[in-house]
């Protein structure tokens, strides 16, 4: 969003440069203040471009004021000074020019030059919106996309994307190609996405030619999803992550919350409805008397360390704990700087394994907002435990699936086990919330099958896992 400002100044100068004569010949008013805005002008002298500006703007010129508010937004002859630029551009907004009240929601959705305020930026962006300013709809419908300042929603986003694009906004085409691909809001549709982003990609948006060229979308849609996930469950994917439910809260010791804890690292999409992206991890931890640092580990590498500290049953990150760069789908070959904000990880123990889990808050540095939410899950076994299953190679159970996944009210839960005995299965959301649970599930020698009824669950991203004899199995499931 950021380049809209400096397109505005392009634009301000254009209609100048077609004029522009090798000699400079001087006039009066906002040809004069353009043309000592251009740096290739022999006339050019931005400060007293600002002053003519300022000539202008005070005699009523509302497109003077809205360029105003652009140079000090970015100390453009004049120093930065985000209330001068608040000044102009609500001059501006208020004598009539739309477009001032993109900027000013710009600006404040940005925090570069005031101080940073989602729900500013959300008024600012509606109010453009009433005008029917193409960029505002675009603002405005991406603050709803993420939630930023107003509640999170892609069917109010979609409907203002598609009002933007209609009215040529790049930005809003670009989104509403988003949408389309990954069934944000609306039915995926891949010719849909394909003609928005194209469209956009034509007229100039590199983000939206960079989204033609990766050959998967952020999210499944709903046909690729239910593939993907049984192709998992087939290939005997099974992540630890609800886990946690199974056991107790407790007030653990020092050397409980020590050692290594394994386990997996999931990124939803804004609505928290979808999994995007999920990463096996490893936290080291060390420390003592409620203070301890982690290393956050992913394939053998050391991303993060931060701090921890315990407040009875819960660990809470310290503030300003730490920056990890990692790519993702809109970066894939260049790292984003993210900060881990905060987070509180609930504490647990099933038996002699202590549990941990909980959202975090990651922000990223680069595009100066929150990012997706994030939830954690680990697991550290007792050494008895881990030292039996450095030596026993076959397990009770296997072949854990469930279907249909996404489900609507109900599913099927198949495994087979070696031995009988009792399973204790659970669902859970993504913040560990149980919705369904079952601790005394008869488990008989050989292919079992559960029917798991989830009529009263909201729609969404749930974890279901089954833990028999110490052993313990999981899979996403989403229901739609």
């Amino acid at each position: 969003m950021r380049v809209s400002i400096y397109i505005i100044v392009f634009l301000s100068m254009s209609g100048s440069l077609a004029a522009q004569n090798k000699i400079f010949r001087p006039v009066s008013g906002m040809i004069e203040a353009e043309t000592r805005l251009n740096p290739k002008s022999p006339a050019y002298d931005p400060k007293k471009s600002v002053d003519l500006y300022i000539a202008e703007a005070q005699a009523g010129n509302k497109r003077a004021m809205n360029i105003l508010g652009v140079l000090y937004s970015l100390g453009n002859g004049t120093p930065i000074n985000g209330k001068e630029a608040v000044k102009w551009f609500s001059q501006a907004a208020k004598n009539g020019y739309s477009r001032s009240w993109f900027n000013l929601g710009l600006i404040y959705k940005q925090g570069l030059v005031v101080d940073q305020d989602f729900e500013k930026a959300c008024k600012y962006f509606e109010q453009g919106s009433l005008k029917n300013q193409p960029s505002a709809y675009y603002g405005l419908g991406f603050m709803h996309y993420k939630g930023l300042g107003c509640a999170q929603s892609y069917p109010i986003a979609v409907s203002l994307f598609k009002r933007g694009a209609s009215l040529g906004s790049m930005g809003a085409m670009y989104m509403l190609g988003l949408c389309y691909r990954n069934g944000y809001g609306l039915p995926a549709n891949l010719d849909s996405a394909r003609y928005w982003l194209s469209k956009a990609a034509k007229g100039g948006y590199d983000r939206a030619n960079d989204e033609l060229q990766v050959l998967t979308p952020e999210n499944l849609s709903p046909k690729t999803a239910i593939r993907s996930e049984m192709n998992a469950i087939k290939k005997g994917v099974a992540m630890q992550a609800s886990s946690q439910v199974s056991g107790v809260n407790y007030l653990p010791r020092s050397k409980d919350l020590t050692g290594k804890f394994t386990g997996t690292v999931f990124t939803y999409d804004w609505s928290g409805q979808h999994i995007v992206s999920q990463e096996k991890l490893v936290w080291e931890i060390t420390g003592r008397d409620s203070l301890y640092r982690v290393k956050w580990k992913e394939n053998e590498k050391t991303m993060l360390t931060f701090s921890l500290y315990q407040q009875d049953t819960v660990l809470n990150l310290e503030d300003n704990t730490g920056l990890i760069e990692r790519t993702d789908h809109y970066s894939p070959i260049k790292p984003v700087g993210f900060e881990l904000r905060r987070g509180s990880l609930t504490l647990q123990k099933k038996g002699d394994s202590i549990l941990l889990a909980g959202p975090l808050q990651f922000w990223s540095v680069q595009r100066n907002e929150p990012e997706k939410p994030v939830f954690v899950s680990l697991v550290r076994p007792s050494e008895e435990k881990a030292a039996d299953k450095a030596v026993v190679v076959n397990t009770n159970i296997s072949r854990f699936k469930a279907w249909p996944n996404p489900f609507a009210t109900s599913f099927e839960v198949s495994f087979e086990a070696k031995r009988s005995g009792v399973a204790d299965m659970l669902l859970v959301d993504r913040m560990g919330n149980i919705v369904y649970r079952d601790r005394s599930i008869r488990v008989l020698a050989g292919i079992n099958n559960v029917r798991v009824n989830t009529a009263p669950a909201m729609l969404g991203t749930y974890i279901l896992s089954i833990t028999s004899n110490g052993e313990h199995l999981s899979t996403t499931m989403i229901k739609q």
